[in-house]
């Protein structure tokens, strides 16, 4: 993903296979995944080799249309404010998936293309200070430019969780950003974190705590459900049900602050 940046594939999503772009800006630190148009005769995306505040610029082979990625919009051409069908994705260490989902199936590195795979291409980049390429707000020092954060925009407000904030062991956070009742969980040692709505359609607010040594398992709540970390109730009375997604992900705090730079950060 360093090197290429988009995989497109074909995922079975509630029994119909459906195209999915994987697209990861390694300049940012950021990784989606978003549904491909189903109704198009090409539903991939392609990199486009530009960038907006250092983020990647994709476009769509359908329309030609361009992608900002962060900002998970299409801004120009056809697609323009258009928003992609987005899907939850977890950034995390090769060791931490393989506890959870034993039996995944790995991308190959038999692309067609010669490129050194195992070796980042930036150098020092992803733990120095420095920053390639021009943003429009690069002196927001309230962290480390390269701190991973997991960041949330409900509405005009926006929060980050830093990665390394997060316990060792499993951490779970019930919390409120903007007009939404959130529930943060993620951990340092097993380097992941993801962000749910805890109101559920029925309009309960959930209250969860941590589950520890379960994994995927990472939370249960005051009704007795226990919920993976895809927001999938495993057990109890809701078992089947799933926590809406966020508009959340997981890049570093340098990018997060430049595209949404009235952020707080969680204390």
């Amino acid at each position: 993903m360093d090197w290429h940046e988009i995989v497109n594939d074909d995922f079975l999503i509630d029994g119909v296979e459906q195209p999915v772009s994987i697209n990861y800006c390694p300049l940012t630190g950021s990784a989606m995944l978003w549904k491909g148009d189903m109704e198009a005769n090409n539903p991939t995306f392609g990199t486009s080799g530009l960038l907006y505040n250092s983020n990647l610029i994709m476009y769509d082979r359908e329309t030609g249309s361009w992608w900002s990625q962060m900002l998970e919009m299409g801004i120009n051409s056809v697609k323009r404010l258009e928003i992609p069908d987005r899907l939850q994705v977890i950034e995390t260490t090769w060791g931490t998936w393989r506890q959870m989902y034993p039996e995944t199936i790995l991308l190959t590195d038999e692309t067609g293309f010669s490129r050194p795979y195992g070796l980042y291409p930036y150098g020092s980049f992803k733990t120095d200070n420095a920053i390639l390429f021009e943003v429009s707000n690069p002196n927001d020092n309230r962290l480390h430019r390269k701190e991973r954060v997991l960041g949330i925009n409900v509405g005009d407000a926006s929060k980050v969780y830093p990665i390394s904030s997060f316990s060792a062991d499993v951490t779970v956070i019930n919390d409120t950003v903007g007009t939404m009742n959130v529930v943060a969980t993620g951990s340092s040692e097993l380097n992941f974190g993801a962000i749910f709505n805890r109101q559920l359609e029925d309009c309960t607010t959930l209250n969860f705590t941590a589950v520890q040594d379960q994994l995927p398992v990472v939370m249960e709540d005051e009704e007795g459900n226990q919920w993976d970390v895809f927001g999938v109730a495993v057990s109890g009375p809701r078992t089947g049900e799933q926590l809406e997604k966020t508009n959340s992900y997981i890049a570093y705090w340098f990018a997060w602050s430049t595209f949404f730079n009235n952020a707080s950060i969680y204390q």
